[in-house]
């Protein structure tokens, strides 16, 4: 009898708990490509909310110093680790971990000439596919917000970016810039919604996806959201599950599928050159220099 009990009560304390477990497993799909998602978005109303991370979701970076400067070590070619790990060591803005003045004056350079291509061929069509059928689609990145090095808008630097690929947001919502004071900042300036890009300032997405759709005062029937970091994923179906809004979170991996392998020789004249001249050179930059052997310039 008494083992019955104990049983019994287990069996219920599994049954309470199930209802705030199943995001975890039922609302978190791993896919390789856009195309794994397409039956879902082919169901998309004017009533749904689709929402995309950006960088290896939306976009990959044409500068390999982009990704040198956030993946981790394990995402490179065996054969680039060395020299991936001595770079890191000898030059404090490359180095990950907490953003020196040095490191940010670098990347804020980095940007600035940074360009970015989809991440998958049928990125831009099935999106515009989307919005063709009144579709509501925004972006949804950790990027901090406002001055930032060189640069006087993350924000508008975000908004560029997306309209690189030929992409457009801003007629998603009638409401185009929002500060989210009641969330924590980031280098001084608080999270924002800008033209269909919501900047997180490093707040976790679901909360911010959260607060977002309160500031709007609008709930979606459904929400599919992609992000190539799983905690985001889990982060966004647990906080919706809360609004007791049905989401799928896709854990998108299409820009992991391959180690990348590094321009060594490349790689390393953009960091001699900064080192000397705190100026960036574009990996194209770089190429067009060393082809003219420009005196005015020692690589």
């Amino acid at each position: 009898m008494i083992a019955l009990k104990t049983n019994l009560s287990v069996l219920l304390a599994i049954t309470l708990l199930l209802p705030s477990c199943t995001w975890f497993s039922s609302d978190i799909q791993k896919i390789d490509s856009l195309a794994q998602a397409e039956q879902e978005l082919n169901k998309a109303t004017p009533n749904t909310l689709v929402v995309f991370d950006m960088d290896q979701t939306l976009m990959n970076p044409t500068e390999q110093l982009f990704e040198v400067m956030f993946r981790p070590i394990t995402e490179f070619d065996l054969a680039d680790r060395t020299f991936l790990m001595h770079l890191r060591k000898k030059y404090p803005e490359v180095a990950q971990g907490h953003d020196s003045t040095r490191r940010i004056q670098f990347l804020s350079a980095l940007f600035a000439k940074m360009a970015f291509t989809p991440v998958e061929k049928i990125t831009v069509p099935l999106i515009s596919a989307l919005q063709a059928r009144g579709v509501k689609v925004i972006a949804l990145t950790s990027i901090n917000t406002g001055t930032f090095g060189s640069i006087k808008s993350m924000q508008e630097w975000r908004l560029c970016n997306l309209h690189q690929l030929g992409l457009d947001f801003s007629t998603s919502f009638v409401q185009q810039e929002i500060e989210f004071t009641n969330l924590p900042k980031e280098y001084g300036f608080y999270p924002v919604f800008y033209h269909g890009i919501i900047c997180a300032a490093l707040n976790l997405k679901g909360p911010m996806l959260a607060a977002f759709l309160e500031c709007i005062d609008w709930r979606p029937t459904n929400i599919l959201f992609f992000d190539d970091h799983k905690e985001q994923c889990e982060s966004v179906a647990h906080e919706m599950k809360k609004l007791g809004i049905p989401t799928i979170s896709y854990w998108y991996r299409a820009a992991y599928l391959n180690k990348i392998k590094l321009d060594q020789q490349t790689i390393q004249r953009q960091i001699d050159y900064w080192a000397a001249h705190k100026v960036f050179l574009s990996s194209q930059e770089i190429s067009k220099t060393a082809s003219a052997n420009n005196p005015q310039i020692q690589l």
